[in-house]
C-alpha cells in the first residue's frame, strides 16, 4: 500500500497503512479481515505486501503500463508529477516468498505481515521510461504535467470506455499511486533467509 512518508524513505510492516483508493482500501480490509479470522480460529494466516507487481498475468499498474505501452495505446506522455519512488517485484519472486514463508513453522509466521520486493528503488518517471524503451514506446516528457492532470485524463479516458461499452483498462484509483513514495523495506522476510531473484 503507498503511505504518506517522507520521500525515500523505506515502509515497514509496522508503517501505518494509508491506503489510497477503494481498489487498495479494500485489500486492507481484506487483510484485517483475514488476520482476524485467524486469531479467532486458530487458522494459520499470513500476508504479504508486495510492490509493483511486473511479469506475466501481472495486469495492474506496472503490469497495465507494460501492456499500453507495448501496444501503443499509453498517449505520448510520460507523465513527471515529481520524484516518487516505488518497489517493484517480479511475479516470480511473489509466489516464491508466499512458498517460502509457508514451509516456515506456522509459530513464527502466523499472524504476522511481510513486505515483497526486489531490492531496487526507481523513481515512478524512470520506470515509465525504461518499459518505453523496452517495448519500443516512445514517450515525450510533457514538463507542465501534474498528479491532477494526469488523474483527469485517466478519468476521461475511463469515461471515453464508458460511453464506447468498452472495459477500460485504466482506473482512477491507479493516478492516485502516482503522487506517493511506496518504497517496501523487506528486512523483515530477508532476515527469515528468503532473497529476491
Amino acid at each position: 500500500y503507498p503511505f504518506s512518508t517522507e520521500p525515500g524513505q523505506a515502509m515497514t510492516e509496522e508503517t501505518t497503512p494509508n491506503p489510497q483508493g477503494n481498489y487498495l482500501k479494500s485489500k486492507y480490509i481484506q487483510e484485517k479481515h483475514a488476520l482476524a479470522f485467524g486469531k479467532k480460529t486458530g487458522l494459520s494466516v499470513t500476508v504479504i505486501r508486495p510492490g509493483g507487481v511486473y511479469g506475466p498475468g501481472a495486469t495492474y499498474v506496472v503490469g497495465l503500463t507494460i501492456i499500453l505501452a507495448g501496444r501503443g495505446l499509453m498517449g505520448p506522455i510520460a507523465p513527471r508529477t515529481s520524484a516518487n519512488r516505488g518497489s517493484t517485484v517480479h511475479v516470480d519472486d511473489v509466489c516464491d516468498a508466499a512458498l517460502f514463508l509457508a514451509e516456515q513453522p506456522a509459530e513464527k509466521v502466523a499472524g504476522q505481515i511481510y513486505n515483497v520486493a526486489d531490492n531496487s528503488s526507481y523513481m515512478l518517471d524512470y520506470i515509465t521510461r525504461l518499459i518505453g524503451r523496452e517495448v519500443g514506446f516512445p514517450f515525450l516528457p510533457w514538463p507542465t504535467s501534474s498528479l491532477k492532470s494526469v488523474q483527469k485524463m485517466n478519468h476521461w479516458l475511463v469515461l471515453v470506455a464508458e460511453k464506447l461499452d468498452r472495459v477500460s483498462l485504466l482506473h482512477p484509483d491507479m493516478s492516485a499511486l502516482l503522487g506517493y513514495d511506496s518504497l517496501l523495506s523487506t528486512a523483515k522476510l530477508q532476515a527469515l533467509g528468503w532473497k529476491p531473484k
